[in-house]
């Protein structure tokens, strides 16, 4: 059954993009209940619409963002309208040229200072890590998030390729694409580690959709696309005493 996030009861909602369930597995120290979920899609505009669209109404959560999907434009855009309390743009203000993506470090410290100041709201608190461009090696990513970014923020489009589009095109190995995705991935969990040691309550770590890494030779998420690699999901459950 594919999970609606939005139905499931948690005071702290952690997405990791494009998080697979198996490498998270295999990486993951921080102790807590894990299961596989299944995603409700295998792209972020769609898993945005089926899990906070469609008319639904969240008031009571502040939605701490490093993805420009997940912003005012992109809502107003797609939804035509805003479903949360607040988005924090962290994908603007902690925005990183070099890496031409959001460095975690940004989203924890937004995180940690929204929850002193929106203390009766819930939290979804959204990492663009394991998501490309990858932290360690930016020189085999061209682009990253900059055609969105540049979108978003009235810029010309970038020139260069993904690191997707990179790897279809024989120009970088899988197994550099998967190196680096780990890497990513390792990152930002010890972000995690940092940021749930500020966190009460019950806190659940998941994302948003899964990532192919060459698997049947289809690299990134394209939507729609029911792959293993691309819907199955980590959902782990941390319970933290409150108070």
């Amino acid at each position: 059954m594919k999970v609606d996030l939005s139905k499931e009861r948690w005071d702290h909602l952690i997405i990791l993009d494009a998080c697979r369930y198996d490498y998270f597995k295999e990486l993951n120290t921080i102790e807590g209940k894990l299961e596989k979920r299944i995603s409700c899609d295998s792209d972020t505009l769609n898993w945005m619409i089926k899990t906070w669209g469609l008319g639904k109404r969240f008031d009571d959560i502040v939605y701490i963002s490093a993805n420009p999907i997940i912003s005012r434009y992109m809502c107003k855009k797609v939804l035509g309208y805003i479903p949360f309390h607040k988005i924090v743009e962290v994908w603007d203000f902690g925005w990183d040229e070099k890496f031409k993506t959001v460095p975690p470090h940004h989203v924890t410290q937004s995180a940690i200072l929204h929850r002193k100041l929106h203390r009766n709201k819930r939290l979804v608190i959204h990492y663009i890590q394991p998501h490309h461009p990858y932290l360690t090696k930016p020189s085999i990513d061209q682009v990253g998030w900059k055609r969105v970014y540049s979108e978003i923020k009235g810029l010309q489009a970038p020139e260069g390729k993904t690191a997707y589009e990179l790897a279809s095109m024989g120009l970088i190995t899988r197994e550099e694409l998967v190196s680096a995705y780990r890497e990513n991935l390792k990152i930002v969990l010890d972000e995690v580690k940092k940021l749930i040691d500020r966190l009460e309550g019950l806190i659940v770590i998941t994302a948003d959709h899964g990532e192919a890494l060459g698997e049947n030779n289809v690299y990134g998420h394209p939507a729609g696309l029911d792959l293993p690699c691309l819907v199955e999901i980590p959902y782990l459950r941390v319970e933290k005493d409150v108070g």
